[in-house]
């Protein structure tokens, strides 16, 4: 099975990224138990809302520091259906990894 996944991302500066850019959208297909993984270029103290859509399969969204600590990831976003949002307030600078996680769903 595959779904479209598509993240929305609002950054509250201009901030350049190699996957993943202020304003952006990105959609992909996602099979049942694959990922992905955006790395993403941040100053200290900004704030990061990912607007978060699901079709036909659950998603997982984790997102960790540069030191690899775990800083956000989606609670009860299941379903396999509908749009759901994920903050993050970056504490320091450097790149978090985005990775967004299909898990199978009855």
């Amino acid at each position: 099975m595959t779904a479209l996944l598509i993240l929305l991302l609002s950054i509250a500066s201009a901030i350049q990224s190699p996957a993943l850019a202020p304003g952006s959208t990105v959609a992909r297909s996602i099979a049942s138990t694959a990922s992905h993984t955006f790395d993403l270029a941040l100053d200290a103290n900004r704030t990061i809302l990912f607007d978060i859509e699901q079709t036909g399969v659950d998603l997982d969204v984790t997102v960790t520091d540069p030191d690899g600590i775990l800083v956000a990831q989606t609670l009860d976003f299941s379903g396999g259906t509908g749009r759901g949002q994920l903050l993050v307030a970056a504490d320091k600078s450097g790149t978090f990894v985005v990775r967004v996680s299909a898990r199978p769903w009855p």
